[in-house]
């Protein structure tokens, strides 16, 4: 008589795969950084391509018409957006574009930015403090819950024992 002196269980059979698995659900959240960083690097070259213009186009511009005066009459009305040249306008227009992108991609973030500081200054200010409250409470209050703990094991061992006995034999 040979007896194996192990005594644990033969390994398990592993578990099978399901014969159609169901389809991976979508993430939504890789997508939304995706389309975030789409939106930061369209900005990015938007932003540059003004700079550059700006930077290229400045040697161009031709600031005439000035305030020219002869004798202590003013010849012209000043320097115009009408008086200059096409290219000086050109620049102008770039000019407002670079303005309206940056202010169209930093005004929301400064906004999320300031959001997220309320946020943070409610949570810091209300919460953290409610739960150094609570906190106090349950440490102050610790003896009468565990005596409250000792009376309902009491209450409940002896409820145990008020069954039948074949209503407490295990399975």
């Amino acid at each position: 008589m040979t007896d194996s002196f192990d005594t644990s269980p033969p390994p398990a059979d592993p578990p099978l795969a399901p014969a159609n698995p169901p389809p991976p659900a979508p993430r939504p959240a890789r997508r939304a950084r995706r389309l975030a960083l789409w939106w930061l690097a369209f900005g990015a070259v938007v932003v540059a391509a003004c700079a550059i213009c700006l930077v290229a186009g400045w040697g161009h511009v031709d600031p005439r018409p000035l305030h020219i005066v002869i004798n202590g009459e003013e010849v012209t009305d000043g320097m115009t957006v009408w008086g200059l040249g096409d290219g000086a306008k050109a620049l102008l227009a770039l000019g407002g574009l670079f303005v309206a992108a940056v202010l169209v991609l930093i005004v929301p973030l400064v906004l999320l930015l300031a959001l997220a500081l309320l946020t943070f200054a409610l949570v810091a200010g209300i919460a953290l403090p409610l739960a150094c409250v609570a906190l106090l409470v349950v440490v102050a209050t610790s003896p009468l819950w565990l005596i409250a703990l000792l009376v309902w094991l009491l209450a409940r061992r002896r409820a145990a024992h008020d069954y039948a006995r074949s209503a407490r034999m295990p399975a």
